[in-house]
């Protein structure tokens, strides 16, 4: 059985009620994937604690350990454990806080953390902006993006990579919803921090910039539609 049919056996296990099962699946993914193939980082910290917070609103004891990831990612964070894993800790505290509806608690965290241990947060302004930017602390996001054309070029890459398939708004794979939502928001909100930091001058050039370079016309369209509010 390869990860992702594993994966698959893990999620059907939940559907099934073999919620032990399923929990003990999701913690080896969790603490464990990334020693048996490093491709599976992004798919660690989306489908599959996507799959956990799922569980959790049946399974109260899926709940009781993913707050426990949570915390103790958080405490060696704020203790200066492992720093070398330090931007790992960080990005699992983001996407738990994420699928748990909990921005505030991740902000909250990134203050703290500004506090005791200065400088350290530097290193994770990639994320560190968006945290920032969703509580509405627009000028420490800033602090976090000095060149916003870049991290935009990062979301142009990823869209452009998982360009979709398809001939027309009924072929649509509902994947690029997804996209264009995600990726979408994220730019939305950067122009929001640049307009709401003086910069709408540069905000109207990067939205300009970002839509003529995503290259399906569907996709630009409803990213278009995600931005129209923020500049």
């Amino acid at each position: 059985m390869d990860l992702f049919e594993r994966l698959v056996a893990a999620n059907e296990a939940a559907k099934r009620g073999d919620y032990q099962h399923a929990l003990s699946e999701f913690l080896w993914f969790h603490n464990h994937v990334l020693e048996e193939d490093e491709a599976f980082r992004g798919v660690r910290l989306s489908f599959v604690l996507e799959s956990w917070a799922k569980l959790a609103a049946d399974y109260p004891p899926a709940m009781d350990a993913l707050r426990d990831v949570r915390s103790r990612a958080a405490a060696r964070l704020l203790g200066g454990e492992a720093d070398e894993y330090a931007l790992d800790d960080f990005h699992d505290v983001v996407a738990i806080d994420e699928q748990l509806d909990q921005p505030r608690s991740t902000y909250d965290l990134l203050l703290e953390l500004r506090a005791s241990r200065p400088g350290l947060d530097m290193t994770w302004g990639n994320l560190a902006w968006e945290v920032a930017a969703k509580a509405g602390d627009f000028a420490l996001a800033r602090e976090y993006v000095p060149y916003p054309e870049s991290v935009l070029d990062t979301l142009l890459h990823v869209i452009n990579y998982d360009e979709p398939a398809f001939d027309s708004e009924e072929e649509r794979d509902p994947d690029v919803e997804g996209v264009s939502t995600r990726f979408g928001g994220s730019a939305a909100r950067l122009l929001e921090v640049l307009v709401q930091t003086g910069a709408t001058r540069e905000a109207v050039r990067l939205r300009s910039r970002f839509l003529e370079e995503i290259r399906d016309p569907l996709v630009r369209d409803r990213i278009r539609e995600i931005l129209a509010p923020a500049v």
